[in-house]
């Protein structure tokens, strides 16, 4: 099929046109000089402005792009307006190419970019989504670099409301979740979730999740091994198993069996980067919900509560410093954002550390003061030390002398202190690990024909204190939904002359599930 030729520039007094920058299914952007800045200019096309649904569609991605282009990692919208000729445009901030879509496919992202990378765009996800905005087409193509290097979402075309959820949408397959390549679900929080974690898988293979080289990836394969294949591993040496497996949580087939919130997913990668030792990202919310004068009122040890939050793991602590304890993930919901719903998360029972190439993955204690360079505290007398005689410094270092080897000889003239002694520090407390090994997939699922009705049960390879099951009975024709049990053992309804099957799914108390179910038939 050819693509078609791109529209005629219009003349919009106070711009100069400079360069086409792209087309689109409705719509061409075109880079323009705005005084002494560079903007990109998207602009309707003229066949099917007087569409209503399109220009619907169009005036409606103005609307959202404004009311979210104040966080850092959404592109700016600067001007919606109508040209001289009729066509409604959209003024927005330029982002110089390559897209991340470009990107990916010739130079794989390092570990600390790619985390880095979702970790800011989660933070974009989660203000649409306590706007009560879902943006359904998250993918690199549709992620720029702005001119100050960072990464931000654009093309919110087919985002919707939670209000008009049920509306028809265009569907990008190598990043869309089962749910809505089969069609049974439009869109929805956990489905954002979904493809910004696909994104991310990308970024770091190469390569789309689902995608086989050399093989058959047309959207009919692709979609099949979306709802049907585990998730293939990315394939690199230097993605450690613990990034493996909150990609492969994010990316569940069940939608509650991923990470509730966006927030829940930042979370999991900055914890990531505590465990390789690295730099966390912050990850910044916008909430308009919270009054200007609780700016400063911490929510928890890893949140500021303001109308732009900052969730601050920590300034990179000291590796000899003992970590917090981890947040529970929320309950899963598949009801749409509302617009004051924040991540509510609370503290849970510690389980068990795990540590990989470096400390364990928890929530790093957050320091009450924070020493500022360059400011030091001023005292009610300022002056100068007096200068001391070196007689004076001679003595002050025999008394450290004597006082080191006095303590040293009290530390080892016994195998062990004594009951009255003292220590000026104690030991870390555990790291926590709030990923740790992956959740075990339920075992020896079977069933027993009773009737009118199979009794299934199943086996729990390492049972901890608030683990949960989810079961379903597989249906060809749908996307069936899953039940949550705290039993190992469910009654269902038996298949007509058929086998009757059950899919089993183990969650834990913080939120993260079985990769793949268990399944189990029984029957003819």
């Amino acid at each position: 099929m050819n693509r078609r030729a791109p529209s005629t520039p219009p003349v919009l007094p106070g711009f100069e046109y400079v360069s086409l920058l792209g087309s689109g299914g409705f719509a061409d952007v075109f880079l323009y000089r705005q005084m002494r800045r560079e903007v990109a200019v998207k602009v309707l096309l003229a066949d099917v402005r007087d569409d209503t649904t399109a220009r619907r569609q169009f005036e409606a991605e103005a609307d959202l792009m404004a009311h979210l282009s104040a966080h850092p990692r959404i592109v700016t919208v600067y001007q919606a307006d109508v040209a001289p000729d009729g066509r409604p445009f959209l003024v927005m901030e330029y982002c110089p190419p390559p897209s991340l879509g470009e990107r990916y496919k010739t130079e794989p992202f390092a570990v600390d970019e790619a985390l880095r990378t979702g970790i800011e765009l989660a933070g974009a996800v989660e203000t649409m989504h306590r706007a009560g905005i879902w943006h359904r087409d998250i993918k690199p193509a549709n992620i720029l670099i702005t001119q100050y290097g960072g990464a931000a979402l654009t093309d919110f075309g087919i985002s919707v409301t939670s209000a008009d959820a049920d509306v028809a949408q265009g569907l990008s397959v190598p990043w869309a979740p089962p749910e809505v390549v089969s069609g049974q679900v439009a869109s929805g929080v956990t489905a954002d979730v979904y493809s910004l974690a696909a994104t991310i898988y990308s970024l770091l293979a190469g390569r789309t999740p689902f995608e086989v080289r050399g093989g058959d990836n047309g959207k009919r394969a692709l979609a099949e091994r979306i709802r049907t294949s585990p998730l293939p591993p990315v394939g690199r040496v230097d993605v450690p198993p613990a990034l493996e497996q909150v990609l492969a949580t994010a990316m569940a087939k069940a939608p509650a069996a991923r990470y509730p919130s966006a927030l829940s997913f930042a979370r999991a990668l900055q914890q990531v980067q505590s465990a390789l030792q690295m730099s966390v990202t912050q990850v910044e919310v916008r909430d308009e919900s919270v009054p200007p004068d609780r700016e400063d009122i911490e929510d928890d040890g890893a949140t500021r509560i303001r109308s732009v939050l900052t969730i601050d793991p920590t300034v990179v602590p000291d590796r000899r410093a003992s970590w917090g304890t981890t947040d529970a993930a929320l309950a899963a919901t598949s009801v749409p954002p509302t617009r004051n719903a924040p991540d509510a998360q609370a503290p849970q029972g510690t389980p068990v550390v795990r540590d990989f190439r470096g400390p364990g993955i928890g929530t790093p204690s957050v320091e009450t003061t924070i020493h500022r360079p360059g400011v030091e505290p001023v005292g009610a007398d300022d002056e100068p030390p007096a200068r001391r005689s070196p007689l004076t410094a001679v003595v002050a270092a025999v008394v450290v002398v004597l006082v080191a080897v006095g303590a040293f000889l009290a530390l080892h003239s016994s195998g062990s202190p004594t009951a009255g002694a003292t220590h000026a520090s104690t030991a870390p407390a555990a790291p926590v690990d709030a990923i740790g090994a992956p959740v075990p997939v339920p075992t020896a699922v079977a069933g027993t024909v009773q009737g009118a009705q199979v009794v299934f049960t199943w086996g729990n390879p390492d049972p901890q204190t608030g683990d949960l099951y989810m079961y379903r009975v597989p249906d060809p024709s749908t996307e069936a939904p899953y039940t949550k049990t705290s039993a190992t053992t469910v009654t269902v309804p038996a298949a007509a002359g058929g086998k009757t099957c059950l899919e089993v799914l183990l969650r834990r108390v913080n939120g993260t599930a079985s990769p793949t179910p268990g399944k189990g038939c029984v029957g003819p």
